[in-house]
Order: C-alpha cells, then sequence, then structure tokens
C-alpha cells in the first residue's frame, strides 16, 4: 500500500513540474499528449461485457449461416444440402463468398433432377452447375455458351486456356458430348476419351484405340507413369463405335462395356 501512495504522489508532483503549477491537488493545466510532449498521458479504457451485450453477440453468431462440408464438394467446387436440393458454386468465387455470408440469392437457377443422384441443383450459373455435373476425374471441362470445352487435368493445353481463353488452333466435335452437346479442345483423342468415360473406369485414346483401367488402380498408375504395359488383353472391334480394346485385364474390359 505505501509504495502505491508513494508512486502516485511521485507521478503527481512530476506532472505539476511539467505544467508549471503548484503540486495542490486541484491541479488540472497537464496539456493534453502531441507526438513532440516528452511524457505522453496514458488513458486507459475499461470495458465491461454486460449479459446484454453477451446476448447480442450470441444472436448475431447464430443468424449467420452455417454450412457443414458436403459429401458432394469436388475438386474446384463448393456445394451445400439444403431441404434436399444441391447448392453448387464455383470454389473461390464471388458468388460462394455472397451465399456463405447471406445464405440463398434473390436471384438463382434451378435445373430439376440433373444433380448426382436425381437431386435438384440450385446455384447462380448455369454453366458453373453444367460443369459440376458434366466433370470426369482426370478431366477439367468447362461450359461456354453451350458448348463443353475438355482438356486433360494437368496439361500444358489447360493451363493455357485458362490463362489466354480460347485457342487459335483447335477441334470441334459437334454432337459428341453429353446430351448432344458440341466439344471443343485441343486434342481430339482426349477429347474422346472424356466422352467414353464411365463411373469407376479411367480410358485413354492410342492410335484410335482404347485402353481401359479401374480407376485409382496400381496398373492405371503404371499406365500413366510407364505408357504400355508388357501383358496385356486385345480385342478388337469390342469397344464402343467398333474399336478395338486393351486393358491389363479382360474382366476390367467387361466390366467396362456393361457400365451405363
Amino acid at each position: 500500500m505505501s509504495k502505491f501512495v508513494i508512486s502516485s504522489l511521485t507521478v503527481g508532483m512530476a506532472m505539476s513540474t511539467l505544467c508549471g503549477c503548484s503540486t495542490s491537488p486541484e491541479c488540472s493545466a497537464v496539456e493534453p499528449f502531441h507526438a513532440s510532449s516528452a511524457v505522453p498521458t496514458v488513458r486507459t479504457t475499461s470495458v465491461k461485457s454486460t449479459p446484454t451485450a453477451v446476448k447480442a453477440h450470441a444472436a448475431a453468431v447464430a443468424a449467420k449461416p452455417v454450412h457443414p462440408a458436403s459429401p458432394y464438394d469436388v475438386e474446384g467446387f463448393r456445394t451445400f444440402v439444403e431441404d434436399g436440393r444441391l447448392w453448387v458454386f464455383k470454389d473461390g468465387s464471388e458468388d460462394l463468398a455472397k451465399f456463405i455470408a447471406h445464405g440463398e440469392p434473390a436471384k438463382m437457377v434451378v435445373l430439376p433432377g440433373k444433380g448426382p443422384n436425381g437431386m435438384t441443383m440450385k446455384g447462380t450459373d448455369r454453366d458453373v452447375m453444367m460443369e459440376y455435373v458434366l466433370g470426369k476425374p482426370g478431366y477439367r471441362v468447362f461450359v461456354e455458351d453451350g458448348r463443353l470445352w475438355v482438356f486433360e487435368d494437368g496439361s500444358e493445353d489447360l493451363a493455357k486456356f485458362i490463362e489466354h481463353g480460347e485457342p487459335a488452333k483447335m477441334v470441334v466435335l459437334p454432337g459428341k458430348g453429353p446430351n448432344g452437346m458440341t466439344m471443343k479442345g485441343t486434342d481430339r483423342d482426349v477429347m474422346m476419351a472424356y466422352a467414353l468415360a464411365k463411373p469407376g473406369f479411367r480410358v485413354f485414346i492410342e492410335d484410335g484405340r482404347l485402353w481401359v483401367f479401374r480407376e485409382g488402380s496400381d496398373d492405371l498408375a503404371k499406365f500413366i507413369e510407364h505408357g504400355e504395359p508388357a501383358k496385356i488383353v486385345v480385342r478388337p472391334g469390342k469397344g464402343p463405335n467398333g474399336m478395338t480394346v486393351k486393358s491389363v485385364d479382360g474382366a476390367i474390359i467387361d466390366a467396362y462395356m456393361a457400365a451405363q
């Protein structure tokens, strides 16, 4: 206690000396602090949490839309399930940020039955929603003016398209895409492989022949890294449109052909 009193008196005397008045308790002539002052005036502010303030903060937090992770998220897209309907947005987009902050927008696009398992899709951009639906492992697709651009994921052509837009030289395949869409790209084999890809399988076209592998398999990884394997099964004319089909196992070809 005594230390506190001494310190207070010392500070009081120092402040009185600075302002040029007596050491009287009534002294109130201390000037406000400026950047050029030798001794700053220290002010403290006490902030008290009241029950009303706490309740107001809790209400504000509760009012903000909460969107848990969705099992339908895929690379490049964010999805949200509400009342059995699937909201779809481009990851990192302004529309996504607004939806997270404010919830359902005033203007939206609704595509009944077009989502996974026949779900109704909702969003703010029809092309983005269609890109989500038409995406396949190993490919990147973009919908522009009702046409489907197709690129191999991670390719140099994809990087150029993202940076510069439509290339000077391209391949156009009218009516060859999903639902009869026109496909556009820079590599015909990549585009046709995309069109022939089925869930659970990865396919590649080389010299007009169709390679088929199980998605995520060791054989697929080896093929991507090393090319044609030493042991293969070949079925001439048994693929789509009479194509020759090649794989490491005849059972894989049978399963692919039976898949929808």
